[in-house]
């Protein structure tokens, strides 16, 4: 399986860790999502979302979508995110990615975004099965803002995951 390189995460498991609700709320509160584009039903967090079977990288997405994609194959989705938003209109794509600078789709994802947010302190996913957070996750995280409307471009910023949190 591509994009888990030496994972300790049941495969089963792996495309299916859930953004923790206060990252998400922190993103919500400014964006306001009318879709989560990269969903199960039991863990969606936007009112209008798609799910494995509704294939989300073949849909027309919403005006405010948020992204927790299934790293497996994280350059598709940033390629989608960047097409849904490269044409002007006012989408927007906010997707919570690895920060694993040294890979392809990083940087072609810094290079199109409009906002870059480095997440300091390891967030702490929720495991699907349980609703519990995981803990010691291996990879620090960022956010990719994705707006083609925005004058501002590869606006980089550092947020604690603390923050968050108040």
């Amino acid at each position: 399986m591509k994009g888990y390189h030496e994972s300790k995460t049941p495969e089963p498991q792996r495309d299916l860790w859930q953004t923790p609700p206060y990252v998400f709320k922190y993103y919500d509160a400014r964006f306001n999502f009318s879709h989560d584009v990269a969903a199960t039903a039991s863990n969606a967090l936007a009112n209008c979302y798609y799910t494995e079977d509704d294939d989300a990288l073949t849909k027309h997405w919403g005006a405010d979508n948020w992204c927790n994609p299934p790293y497996s194959d994280t350059s598709a989705w940033v390629d989608k995110a960047i097409e849904q938003t490269s044409d002007g209109s006012s989408r927007k794509v906010v997707m919570l990615l690895p920060a694993a600078t040294s890979v392809a789709w990083f940087a072609k994802a810094m290079a199109h975004c409009s906002e870059c947010h480095l997440i300091t302190g390891r967030i702490a996913f929720i495991n699907s099965e349980t609703g519990l957070p995981v803990k010691n996750n291996n990879i620090g995280s960022v956010v990719f803002v994705f707006d083609g409307a925005s004058p501002v471009k590869q606006h980089l910023v550092m947020i604690h995951r603390e923050e968050m949190k108040d």
